[in-house]
């Protein structure tokens, strides 16, 4: 059988936001942290328009108030060979990035030191490897999806397994050699979103449950990816919860200080650890937002941030200085998350991040109301999108450099379904 069918549903994006924010308001309420108020007397107002705006402009040019759901008639035979084509063009990048990172910056020196393998591949490299092999391996953010859609209309291959595992060994890389967990994050919320549209995995009791479960035990992990991180710098962890910069306006409360201080990391002081330090990275955002709103009245790094992989490569390439340096020196606070409207406050200045806001929500708009449409060439790019907007009250991971390069691979992928695989999709009946 050449031809098979799927029910897939295609959320709004801003409902997404909202669910990004609902979820952000309940971390907040529950954080063990003493919150500190330095902003302005008008930033809490800012953020709230930004945040309007931003909304509006998904409602408004999705469309719709209520998701979509679509039977989606396909060829099996051509999203086999969708699934390999992706499959090795990740491969391809991940081997690249690996020989690049790992023996041309680091000379094949790597170790369990995050803080000095973070330093030998900063140093040196081969641009044009790195940009192909950052570009190639964000190919592994869609591999899960074009799987479990394929798994839920029920046809299953063996090769499946071993293709998700090295998918996985993209998410994880860079956890493993420098401790940066934004990959992981990434990869994990696009798997999230890939089998909830699908179908493969239901919403009940027993899944939101094991779901928790898993939740905890991921941030568990990372708190203590964070533990190890910060002792290789010669920091005591629990004290960098008050004094890191991250926990300026966000350090633990005296209580929780005391107690780990009491304590240490074992046990379930572990878990009071990896949750207050995953409260403070998760909701800190909104606070420095205040703070740099209260003193940035003019664009300071003139759409550096949100056009970074594009004018990084013009800016190499005319041998004009490091992108980095001037984006360092156009911020308040270096090194610290904004919420999706810091870099965008700084990219246009306070009056034209509002209509950068709008413009950036009405693009994802568009695109999630193509795919309700039936236009799924645009699903590489949905995914990545609705990945994305959860975190606006976290930080912008449309302006870090792997969301770029995955917004780049997103492209790169939905035209080759759209000249390559124009009949991978039979038929697409919308209704819901």
């Amino acid at each position: 059988m050449t031809a098979s069918v799927l029910k897939l549903t295609v959320f709004c994006p801003h409902k997404i936001l909202l669910m990004g924010g609902g979820i952000y308001f309940f971390i907040w309420l529950l954080a063990p942290i003493d919150y500190s108020y330095e902003g302005g007397d008008f930033s809490v107002l800012v953020f709230l328009v930004y945040t309007f705006i931003f909304f509006l402009g998904l409602f408004l040019s999705c469309g719709r108030m209520r998701e979509r759901v679509l039977h989606v008639h396909f060829n099996t035979v051509l999203l086999h060979k969708l699934i390999w084509l992706v499959f090795f063009l990740g491969m391809l990048g991940l081997v690249l990035r690996v020989f690049e990172r790992v023996f041309v910056r680091a000379g094949g020196n790597i170790s369990s030191d995050f803080m000095a393998n973070r330093e030998m591949i900063a140093s040196g490299g081969m641009g044009s490897v790195a940009l192909a092999g950052a570009l190639l391996s964000s190919m592994f953010l869609f591999l899960p999806f074009l799987i479990v859609f394929m798994r839920s209309a029920g046809i299953r291959r063996i090769s499946h397994f071993p293709m998700l595992t090295l998918s996985a060994v993209f998410a994880v890389f860079d956890v493993v050699l420098q401790g940066s967990r934004s990959g992981m994050v990434i990869f994990m919320a696009v798997c999230l979103i890939s089998v909830l549209m699908t179908g493969y995995v239901r919403l009940s009791l027993r899944n939101i449950f094991l779901g928790m479960i898993a939740a905890i035990s991921l941030v568990w992990f990372a708190g203590m990816v964070f533990w190890v991180r910060t002792v290789q710098m010669g920091v005591d962890p629990i004290a960098s919860m008050e004094l890191s910069g991250y926990a300026r306006f966000a350090p633990a409360s005296e209580g929780v200080v005391n107690y780990l201080t009491n304590n240490g990391s074992a046990g379930m002081s572990g878990v009071v650890y990896a949750f207050t330090h995953f409260s403070q990275y998760v909701t800190h955002g909104v606070y420095e937002f205040f703070y740099l709103c209260g003193l940035t009245d003019s664009a300071t790094t003139y759409g550096l941030q949100s056009f970074y992989i594009p004018s990084k490569i013009v800016m190499s390439l005319a041998e004009i200085g490091k992108i980095e340096d001037i984006v360092t020196a156009g911020v308040v606070r270096p090194g610290v998350y904004t919420t999706l409207f810091g870099p965008v406050l700084y990219d246009f200045g306070p009056l034209g991040a509002g209509f950068a806001c709008l413009f950036f929500a009405v693009v994802i708009g568009g695109v999630a109301r193509n795919v309700m449409n039936g236009k799924l060439y645009w699903l590489p790019m949905y995914l990545i999108f609705c990945a994305f907007i959860p975190f606006f009250a976290v930080v912008n991971l449309f302006t870090t450099g792997l969301g770029q390069y995955a917004m780049i691979a997103a492209l790169l992928l939905g035209v080759i379904m759209r000249l390559g695989f124009s009949k991978l999709f039979l038929k697409c009946d919308p209704f819901g």
